[in-house]
């Protein structure tokens, strides 16, 4: 039993070692009736003998046989130096009517061991299309989507001659699509085509979703294209490489590319849920609470990212808290679109406490549909609890006592006159105390000017930015309300503006004030410049984040608690010199 396990080994490491590779290749599937072709056999051994090929040609006749040479492979592994031979044998041959043909029981022989290989099937047609020297393209990579389900589009030139140069005049207009325009790199790469090798370059490259359902049609791209004509005289003309008299000249040509048809398939009806989000593809969603315990009037901020291959732009933000103790500002949205083709979208949402509440964890449901899977994902968002504490308590201890109010000492009065003086009718002088009663007042009232004199411009110092505050509190009301342009964000910055500093970008340059918030601000106070003087993106509704306006509010109202403090402070250092 052990000599015939060790012969089975043996005749089994044989035949690997007889025959390592065995290849059938054939330059193109189609063949032209009545036109020889080409088969070549590749074989790789270890073994000295000559390999016997067999196959039978079915509908195929053989015009002849040749050995196109022996190289020999040495390879070293593991120290192990082994060394091969490769045989390369070619057999011509025609097909003389069309249809399928076919090469089957291909069998190589070495050292009495026959190894076998698939059989080979070949079409046979009447002619083949020339195809041209260059040629444009559009290649989508799907042509059957569901709807809103990403489509990516290249528009390529395939060429087989150098193109100094083309011209692109006129791109598709893709009607019936949602487009995301995409950046790729002009880099050349060599495919085959319909068996004919080619260098394709990327012209235009487009992310399509597709909303509505039906046949939908890929518009044409048409270009102009200068290329080298070809010159018998020349040599080197084919290549654009004309020298002395015999250069080629460049000729000029206009080409398009072929509409290619897409169909758009409505989504499944059955089983939808009821928190689908209307997303198509695979997406990742992730909530952030950036922390859980609060104060009244301490803002509230959250946010949500969602990435993935579906149309973010419609996708608006989901509700995921929602509280009567809470003011809700309207949420903001930042997209990024990520080089895999993908798009992220961070929403941001802000609220206000306004009063005492506590609120328990949640799991809020969000479907999109997978149309790998054909099947609606659900992906639970677990939204923390949220505690706010810290009211301020009314002191009421005054208004309800019911103890009498201490008794107010009167002003001091003059002390009566004597009985003795009353009896006898004896009266002073008057103009005495009448001059001492005239110059008090008179006293008084001075002293009265020169306190509303220091105080009263202070006391209007104080005021003035509480009633700013105010102002800018209503101009942020009326952005949120009617929407942001320049004339009504240029009064919300005005607040920046000194003494020091007139020109409100420097002033708010200058300005203590975070560098995000004044970053965010610079960079809006320029787009609302184009957006209203420049024409650019006139129709487009700019978004605000209500954070980072909250923030200007509250740097307001701490610069003006802080002048106030340091006024007071000087004033107690007067009163005291």
């Amino acid at each position: 039993m052990k000599n015939v396990f060790l012969l089975f080994l043996s005749l089994f490491f044989a035949n690997l070692v007889s025959a390592q590779e065995f290849e059938v290749l054939v330059e193109n599937q189609e063949v032209i009736m009545g036109e020889s072709f080409d088969v070549t056999f590749k074989i790789v051994t270890e073994s000295d003998d000559e390999p016997q090929i067999t196959f039978d040609p079915e509908g195929l006749e053989v015009l002849g046989r040749s050995n196109r040479g022996t190289s020999i492979i040495t390879t070293n592994i593991n120290g192990r130096i082994t060394r091969s031979r490769e045989v390369t044998m070619v057999y011509e041959m025609v097909a003389n009517s069309k249809g399928r043909v076919k090469l089957s029981n291909i069998k190589v022989e070495l050292d009495q061991r026959k190894i076998g290989h698939a059989d080979v099937t070949l079409r046979v047609v009447e002619s083949i299309q020339k195809l041209d020297d260059f040629f444009a393209l559009a290649v989508p990579s799907k042509t059957r989507v569901y709807l809103g389900e990403s489509i990516i589009l290249r528009y390529y030139i395939y060429k087989k001659i150098q193109i100094p140069n083309f011209d692109i005049k006129k791109y598709p207009k893709l009607d019936g699509y949602l487009k995301r325009f995409v950046q790729e790199p002009l880099r050349d790469e060599r495919v085959n085509y319909n068996g004919q090798i080619y260098v394709r370059s990327i012209l235009y490259t487009v992310q399509l979703f597709p909303e509505k359902i039906g046949d939908l049609e890929i518009d044409p791209i048409k270009l102009t294209v200068h290329y080298p004509a070809r010159n018998m005289n020349d040599p080197f003309g084919s290549f654009g490489l004309g020298l002395g008299m015999g250069y080629s000249k460049l000729k000029t040509k206009s080409i398009g590319s072929a509409p290619v048809k897409v169909t758009v398939m409505a989504l499944p009806a059955k089983s939808v849920p009821p928190h689908f989000t209307g997303l198509v593809g695979q997406h990742e969603l992730s909530f952030q609470l950036m922390k859980n315990k609060f104060l009244i009037n301490e803002p509230v901020e959250a946010k949500l990212i969602v990435k993935g291959m579906g149309v973010l732009e419609n996708f608006d933000a989901p509700v995921l808290i929602k509280n009567s103790g809470l003011e809700e500002f309207e949420s903001s949205a930042d997209l990024v679109l990520n080089q895999d083709f993908s798009a992220t979208k961070t929403f941001q949402y802000t609220f206000i406490a306004r009063q005492n509440f506590s609120q328990e964890q949640k799991a809020i449901p969000l479907s999109y549909f997978d149309p790998e899977k054909m099947e609606y994902i659900t992906i639970m968002i677990n939204v923390p609890p949220i505690e706010v504490a810290g009211g301020k308590a009314v002191d009421n201890s005054i208004a309800k006592s019911d103890e009498p109010a201490p008794a107010v000492e009167e002003p001091n009065r003059p002390a009566p006159l004597p009985k003795i003086v009353e009896d006898l009718g004896i009266i002073g002088p008057e103009f005495e105390p009448k001059l001492i009663r005239f110059t008090t007042k008179t006293i008084n009232l001075l002293l009265l000017a020169i306190i509303v004199v220091l105080f009263g411009g202070n006391f209007y110092q104080w005021i003035k930015p509480k009633k700013m505050e105010n102002e800018y509190e209503n101009i942020f009301r009326e952005i949120k309300s009617k929407g942001l342009n320049y004339s009504r964000l240029f009064h919300f910055l005005s607040g920046f503006k000194n003494d020091e500093n007139s020109d409100l970008l420097r002033a708010l340059q200058n300005s203590t004030i975070d560098e995000k918030v004044k970053k965010y601000f610079l960079d809006l106070v320029q787009a609302c410049e184009k957006n209203q003087f420049y024409m650019e993106n006139k129709d487009k509704k700019m978004t605000i984040n209500n954070k980072y306006f909250i923030d200007v509010l509250n740097f307001y109202k701490n610069r003006r608690t802080s002048a106030s403090s340091r006024k007071y402070s000087g004033i107690s250092k007067a009163s005291q010199v």
